[in-house]
């Protein structure tokens, strides 16, 4: 399950009277997404809580270093990504762009035609920009719309993966209900994760942070980014780093939500 703002205008003219109309509604889309493989013995709350409380701290060796085969993948898409340059840019390599070995290769390959079942809720006027707006999100999804009773949620975890702002919300969302009566009032079968985008764009950020330098630095990315005439990411005042998709739409990383 996942869910986020939405910001509908309403009008395009301004009206400056009392109890005037707003000129935007905000509310909250829920979407539900079909688990591809899912076993519901692997969803059982109890063993996740139990495991939680047991859990032993995090190590960098064991928890955090990529493995030989992570690494290998890894090196072989950025590989990939480098030949991808010269096939964009050098005519001489246009012939090149079909070739198997020039291709990134498979991790954790979905199926053949395989597509994700999507169930879009219907659309709330709850603001879910609060920890009790999240709150009553939630309530409205399972309770409201799709009719289920706090029992089912007993022993059921459902993953939800939001940005990063909704997922701080419903952690506090979960300390502020950590008493409360069943695991549906806690929250607790609400299991987060983050979007892959927002994983993207902190990357990203922690890569300028760290790899910045001077333009006096030879390799460092201010180095390239008046090497490549863009003197507008060394700006200490800027927003953040520039972001493209592969529609060539840019925009600025904001610093706020990070």
């Amino acid at each position: 399950m996942c869910y986020d703002n939405i910001n509908i205008s309403t009008s395009i003219f301004v009206e400056q009277r009392p109890n005037a109309p707003a000129k935007v509604q905000s509310g909250t889309f829920a979407i539900l997404y079909e688990a591809c493989n899912a076993n519901p013995e692997h969803m059982r709350l109890s063993p996740m809580l139990s495991r939680i409380l047991n859990a032993s701290e995090l190590t960098f060796n064991a928890d955090v270093r990529p493995g030989v085969d992570q690494m290998q993948s890894f090196h072989s898409h950025l590989r990939a990504h480098i030949v991808d340059i010269l096939l964009e840019n050098c005519s001489c390599f246009k012939g090149y762009h079909r070739t198997a070995t020039l291709q990134h290769g498979d991790r954790h390959k979905m199926p053949q035609g395989y597509r994700t079942q999507q169930f879009p809720l219907r659309t709330s006027t709850i603001d879910e920009s609060s920890v009790t707006g999240n709150i009553a999100v939630i309530h409205d999804v399972y309770v409201n719309q799709l009719r289920m009773q706090h029992g089912e949620f007993s022993d059921r975890a459902i993953p939800s993966f939001n940005d990063q702002a909704t997922n701080a919300r419903i952690r506090g969302a979960k300390t502020l209900r950590i008493k409360d009566v069943n695991s549906f009032t806690r929250l607790q079968f609400i299991q987060l994760g983050f979007g892959l985008f927002h994983l993207c764009l902190n990357l990203v950020w922690a890569l300028l942070h760290v790899h910045r330098g001077s333009v006096h630095q030879i390799g460092s990315l201010s180095y390239f980014f008046t090497l490549l005439d863009r003197m507008h990411m060394l700006d200490s005042l800027s927003e953040g780093p520039i972001m493209s998709n592969e529609s060539g739409k840019t925009w600025e990383m904001p610093v706020k939500h990070r």
